[in-house]
């Protein structure tokens, strides 16, 4: 009997799982990657997983199911013209499948949209982890879970250049951070775990917040003129014209 597909299912097919195998902590990797590959956390719907080989089968609102098919079709391109966004996404994916000594296939209704190599890229290609400590900036987002490792989440930028980290933090420093969810600009400290993919390109795949401080959100401008004044003989009006200019004034 052929298998029936919905227009809306979208379906993540993992070869080297069946659903009683499957880590509950690795359905959850997938399904944050996954929702994050189709640019949706509020119009995709966890179902169920399928029988047989492991499948995570979700489902998309009508209304989004067209801007989900041409992202993750667009994430099919040759991997060095993928938005950095979604070849992030799709390299977390892989790199799970890599680990789990897997491979992938995501379907939107019966087509067959995207494949994910897993198992069959050469272990050699991927290089990593890097570690090394860093920074970043950004909105928070998410926190919270049940591990003692605490998912946290950053937005950074607005619009096209949107794009999020991915990071985790202890117990103890998740409840300092807790009070900033959606509100002003934080920096955190930690260490970075990168990998270098097929592609060339290095890519942050897990950070861990040891540490962090609130950064003000004021205007341009207001920043400059703080920098203005404070004594230093060198100033002279260049950044105010170049301001003037940005914020469209004469």
């Amino acid at each position: 009997m052929a298998r029936k597909y919905r227009s809306n299912q979208i379906t993540f097919k993992i070869d080297g799982f069946t659903p009683a195998t499957l880590p509950s902590a690795r359905l959850a990797q997938y399904l944050l990657d996954l929702n994050a590959l189709l640019g949706s956390t509020t119009n995709v719907h966890f179902e169920r997983l399928g029988k047989g080989s492991a499948q995570i089968i979700q489902w998309a609102e009508s209304a989004a199911l067209p801007a989900i098919r041409q992202r993750v079709v667009s994430a099919s391109i040759e991997t060095t013209k993928r938005k950095p966004e979604l070849a992030e996404a799709y390299g977390r994916i892989n790199k799970h499948l890599v680990e789990d000594n897997s491979a992938g296939i995501l379907r939107i209704g019966r087509d067959k949209v995207l494949d994910f190599p897993g198992r069959h890229v050469e272990v050699g290609q991927i290089v990593g982890p890097v570690t090394q400590n860093e920074y970043l900036d950004g909105q928070l987002v998410r926190i919270g879970g049940i591990d003692a490792s605490v998912p946290v989440h950053l937005r950074e930028g607005e619009g096209d250049s949107e794009q999020f980290h991915y990071c985790t933090a202890n117990v103890a420093e998740a409840r300092k951070l807790a009070p900033y969810l959606y509100g002003q600009t934080i920096r955190v400290f930690g260490t970075a775990h990168w990998y270098r993919y097929p592609d060339g390109q290095w890519r942050l795949e897990l950070f861990r917040v040891e540490n962090f401080q609130p950064l003000e959100d004021i205007p341009l401008r207001e920043a400059v003129e703080r920098l203005r004044s404070v004594p230093h003989g060198d100033w002279d009006d260049t950044i105010s014209d170049k301001i003037n200019l940005r914020e469209g004034g004469e």
